[in-house]
Parts: structure tokens; C-alpha cells; sequence
């Protein structure tokens, strides 16, 4: 595997140098679902229904206004390609080459709801023998039983379309070893009592390399639903940090174990209260880019009054962006604590950008090894 994923002395420079090493891109907001518990409804409802062949209602940044808005970013750590549905983004390993050539990409996440294994699957093989020098990680979200998973999804027999989709990625295994298969849980008042039994189903298939539980988060259509069994999500997780070392591929698994085990432990906390406890680098270390250029500091601080600015308004550079007062004022806000979330990502890249968290980091890892 190229050094290019695996190197420290590169990985400490992106980690704590003062620029961005994090991006959340949503490449699209079309989407062959419409899921009560997608934080992001409102730009997929305004994208309008998938329908192959079709473009989007909304004004999609292209393929050379990505790379111009790419050269003006340092090289970074994770570029995360979501949606909508990413893969249907028509040059999705287009995209994805522009950041590992043109930023060194370390690692790439890819949600997908799975439904569409063909596709899914042809893109993934160009992804990964495009892109050796850098890791990837295929997340499918699975929201409960079949049953729950496709009402939910309003898929017919979409669990199983997922399960086919994360057999034949792990099949992509015996050619490609840069990227792992990680199940995506939905937490929520709908689905907790069954995701047990899922895990213990999930297990014995021997396809995934990790099983995350995903808190339900943001503004819904029916925010009833982030009403949860905090003691049951700390018991489900912790049983989750327990067993997901053996099998991972991830160059970095004790890391990523260890900084699971502190997220959800941090999500478990601040179900339980109004007081952001950690130190969020929202729009110091990470931002959200949505489809159409709009750049947000985080999933959870959305809509006009959060938006930092759009891409297109500031020539493509991020840097320049973030020096206008409005995104100055918000970047602030998020420094003295005045928000506060359940966003595992948020929470996760926080504990590895502050240094004050170092030692708590590593000790967290090392015991994933004991």
C-alpha cells in the first residue's frame, strides 16, 4: 500500500496545522430514497426524485469548479463524499481523483444506502484502483431489521439490496486492499429496540469490517424520533468498541477504535445535556460543502443564518471564505461553546484536533489492543 496513507509525519502535519484538513462535500442532494431521519431532506426534496437520466433542480457545482475550489485547499487528512446518494453523482470517481491528486487525500468515506448494487460496485472498483494512495471506507446505513429498514427507506426489499451491495464490495477484497466496509446503524426512537437483534445478524454475515451506531441528529420531519434510550445506545456502543478490532482493515484501526469509544461516550453525555462538553473545530479544521457551493461549518448549524458563504461568491477559495465577518462571527460562536450537538463526526474529528485530548486519545487507542 502507498506510503501516502500510512505515513505519520504527514498525518501530525494536516492534523494540527491551522488550515483545513477536513471536508464533509455532499456531492448531490438526489436521492433514490426519502428517509423520515435524513437530517438533509429539505436540499434532497428540492433536488426532486431520482430518476436515471435526469439532472438535478438545483444548481450542482461541476466538475472544474470542484478542482478550481480543490486548488486552494492545503492537502488533507479525510474528504468525505456524501449526498444524497453520492454515487449518484455522475463523476463521483472523478471527484474523488481530484482531491487525492490534487490534496493527497489520506482517507475518503463514501455513505450509501446500498440500493443500487451495480452501480455502487462499478464506481468502487475505479475508486479504488484510481486512488492507491488512498484509503477508503464504504459506509452502508442500515436502519433496522428488513422489515423497519425498508419503510423506512421506503425501499421494497432495499436491506437486502444493502446486504448484496456489502457482499459484493468485501468480494472487491481478494484485488484491493485500500478501503473497509463499515455498517452505518440508525439510532433513533424508531429503530432502537431492534438493533440487538441486527447487530447479532449483522455479525454472523462476517461482511463488515466495523458496525457504527449513527445518532439520529439534526432538524427532521419528525424530530420525535431523536427521543432515545440513552442507557441502551451506551450499552449497544460499548459492545461495539469491544469487538470491532479483530477484523478491520483500517490502516489506523486502534486509533479509530479508541476515538469511537470517546465519541460515543461524548454522544451519551450530551443526549443527557444542554452544555457542549468538548472543544469543536467546526470551521477551523472542518466545513460542510453542500452541492451547490454553500459552505457550513457543520451538518447541525444549517440554513441561511449559519451559511459561511457560497464558494462561487469568493472565486472557489475556502481561505478567503472564512475571513468574511458573518463566518468570523459563527467560527467564534462554535469556539465559546454557544452550540451544542450530537453529531458524531463533529465530535470525533474534535477529539483528534485538539491536543489538549493526546493523551486521552492514546491511551483510548491502546487499550483497544489490550
Amino acid at each position: 500500500m502507498n506510503s501516502n496513507i500510512v505515513k505519520l509525519p504527514s498525518l501530525i502535519s494536516k492534523i494540527y496545522s491551522k488550515r483545513i484538513s477536513y471536508l464533509l462535500f455532499n456531492v448531490t442532494a438526489r436521492c433514490d430514497a426519502f428517509c423520515d431521519h435524513c437530517w438533509n431532506w429539505q436540499r434532497v426534496s428540492e433536488a426532486g426524485k431520482f430518476n436515471k437520466g435526469e439532472q438535478s433542480k438545483r444548481h450542482e457545482l461541476t466538475l472544474d469548479e470542484i478542482k478550481a475550489f480543490s486548488s486552494t485547499l492545503p492537502d488533507l487528512l479525510l474528504v468525505n463524499l456524501c449526498g444524497g446518494e453520492p454515487y449518484i453523482r455522475e463523476d463521483l470517481t472523478e471527484i474523488a481523483r481530484i482531491f487525492s491528486t490534487q490534496n493527497s487525500t489520506n482517507y475518503f468515506t463514501i455513505p450509501s444506502n446500498g440500493f443500487n448494487t451495480e452501480l455502487i460496485l462499478s464506481k468502487a472498483k475505479i475508486l479504488l484502483k484510481e486512488n492507491p494512495s488512498s484509503f477508503f471506507r464504504f459506509g452502508i446505513s442500515l436502519d433496522g431489521l428488513p422489515k423497519t429498514h425498508n419503510a423506512l427507506r421506503r425501499f421494497k426489499d432495499g436491506f437486502q439490496h444493502a446486504m448484496n451491495t456489502a457482499m459484493a464490495l468485501n468480494a472487491l477484497k481478494k484485488h484491493h486492499k485500500n478501503f473497509s466496509i463499515g455498517a452505518d446503524l440508525l439510532f433513533s426512537k424508531t429503530t432502537q429496540r431492534e438493533l440487538p437483534e441486527l447487530i447479532k445478524l449483522l455479525e454472523s454475515k462476517n461482511i463488515f469490517d466495523q458496525i457504527d451506531l449513527n445518532m439520529v441528529r439534526g432538524e427532521l420531519i419528525d424530530n420525535s424520533i431523536k427521543e432515545v434510550d440513552v442507557e441502551l445506545y451506551k450499552e449497544l456502543s460499548s459492545g461495539l468498541v469491544e469487538r470491532r478490532q479483530a477484523n478491520n482493515s483500517h490502516p489506523v484501526t486502534p486509533v479509530q477504535t479508541g476515538l469511537y469509544n470517546l465519541t460515543t461516550s461524548t454522544i451519551a453525555k450530551a443526549k443527557l445535556s444542554s452544555k457542549r462538553e468538548f472543544s469543536c473545530y467546526a470551521g477551523q479544521k472542518f466545513v460542510t460543502l453542500d452541492d451547490c457551493g454553500d459552505v457550513h461549518a457543520c451538518e447541525i448549524l444549517e440554513g441561511e443564518d449559519y451559511k459561511l458563504g457560497n464558494i462561487r461568491d469568493y472565486s472557489y477559495n475556502l481561505d478567503e471564505l472564512l475571513k468574511n465577518p458573518k463566518a468570523q462571527n459563527i467560527i467564534q460562536d462554535i469556539i465559546e461553546k454557544k452550540c451544542h450537538c450530537t453529531w458524531d463526526c463533529a465530535i470525533n474529528m474534535s477529539w483528534i484536533y485538539d491536543p489538549k485530548n493526546l493523551p486521552l486519545v492514546s491511551w483510548s487507542s491502546l487499550k483497544s489492543l489490550l
